[in-house]
Parts: C-alpha cells; structure tokens; sequence
C-alpha cells in the first residue's frame, strides 16, 4: 500500500486560505462566517496555551530533552511562544502558511508574551533538518490536515534524535 500525500494543489489551497484566517484573526476583514474573530480567537489560544502548559508539565515530569524544540503545524505560534517565553526553551515553530507565521507577532503582547519562536515556513514533507537532530517534535491539531499522515511521521522521526520524542494532540 502507497501512502497519499497532499498535493500541490491542496497545499495552495491552504496557504490561500490561512491567509485570509490570518487577516480575519487580526480583525482586518470577516472572510469566513463561522471562524474566529480577533476576540475569538484571542480566547482560543488562551485555551490553547492551557493544554500546552498541561501538556508540558507532564512532558517535562518525564526527563525527556525538551530543546530544542520543532512544532509543526505552529499556524500563529501559540503554543511555542508559551515554551520559550514560559519555559525557556529554544526551538521553532514551522507552518507552511509564511502568514500565519508572521502574524504571530500581531498576538505577541496580547497573549502576555515578549520573545517569538524561530519561525519557519516549510512543507512537513521535506524537513529541513539533518537526521536525528531535534529532541522533541509535536504536532497540536495538524495531522487531520493530511490524507495520509503517516509520511509526514515518518520525516519527523527521520529528524527526530534517538533519545528524542514525538507527541501529538489531533483533536479538533
């Protein structure tokens, strides 16, 4: 059995798409009735940051090497602004939307925070990452976004290092 990947198309299909969220999240213009507004959203990622906290306490429980850290996925960053303006740690938070990652900044202050991840626009297909590399992947509400994640896992765990760990949360 091959496995499906996402397509060219598709892929344009969600940048063009998380553009238009991106503006309608920074309060510039409704695109999309029944998606978050500016207030809206504001309150999810608050949400949002709350798992990643309860995530992480159990995560850093465990002794696992926590930095540096791949989010991907990251969309407006949330959740690695909180690990490295909370925790202290280093990594990057990586989307294949260039606009979702650069209105990360437009959320910096709002959501209580002063250092932005390293961020990188990049296809989950093709990493660009040397082997064995990076100790800690995860992915938050991003899987279900591929038809078929499993090539997208095995890239992480090409990059991911032999004592590293890999976690997802996928629901919607």
């Amino acid at each position: 059995m091959t496995s499906k990947k996402q397509t060219l198309e598709n892929q344009l299909g969600e940048v063009t798409f998380r553009k238009k969220l991106s503006e309608q999240h920074k309060g510039k213009k409704l695109y999309f009735e029944g998606q978050p507004t500016k207030d809206v959203i504001l309150e999810e990622f608050q949400k949002r940051i709350e798992v990643t906290k309860e995530d992480f306490d159990k995560l850093l429980g465990k002794g696992l090497p926590l930095s540096p850290f791949l989010e991907i996925g990251a969309e407006k960053c949330q959740r690695a602004m909180f690990l490295v303006n909370k925790l202290g740690l280093n990594g990057f938070a990586a989307d294949l939307s260039y606009e979702s990652l650069k209105s990360a900044r437009d959320f910096l202050k709002p959501l209580g925070f002063t250092k932005l991840p390293k961020r990188i626009c990049l296809d989950a297909y093709h990493l660009p990452f040397r082997d064995n590399s990076i100790p800690l992947i995860f992915y938050y509400e991003t899987l279900h976004h591929f038809p078929d994640p499993k090539p997208v896992l095995d890239e992480a765990y090409r990059v991911l290092r032999s004592d590293g760990a890999l976690f997802f949360n996928d629901e919607p």
